[in-house]
């Protein structure tokens, strides 16, 4: 247990849209859930439930827990889904990772690689500006 070793779970979400299940361990490739989401999905790992809602603005997720180190983040609206993982890291590295400006609304800001927002799935050439 990762606990015992002083480690704490980081929950990140795959940019890409379609990833294999640890086909990328670039760090660039992975965006970071926001402080209380990444609180909220840990407590439900940790309390072994099956998968937990996560809200980002207008979009509701739901994060179903799929092995000890992750699972898939699915929007059912929109019937799309992307890769979920968790790392553990230790509490200092969790509360930089948290705190870098770049995580901050890293889900609303970021877009993958086909120029979608990472929201709503819309190609930002489709929507209004």
């Amino acid at each position: 247990d990762n606990r015992r070793n002083g480690l704490v779970g980081l929950w990140e979400w795959s940019k890409l849209l379609h990833t294999a299940r640890g086909s990328s361990d670039r760090q660039d490739a992975w965006g970071v859930y926001s402080a209380e989401q990444n609180e909220d999905i840990e407590a439900a790992w940790c309390d072994g439930r099956f998968g937990v809602c996560v809200a980002v603005g207008i979009r509701n997720y739901e994060l179903e827990f799929r092995g000890v180190d992750g699972g898939r983040q699915v929007d059912r609206a929109l019937r799309k889904s992307r890769q979920g993982r968790r790392r553990a890291v230790t509490p200092e590295e969790r509360d930089a990772a948290l705190s870098c400006p770049a995580s901050q609304n890293d889900l609303v800001a970021d877009c993958n690689a086909d120029g979608e927002c990472a929201i709503c799935y819309t190609a930002f050439a489709e929507s209004p500006s």
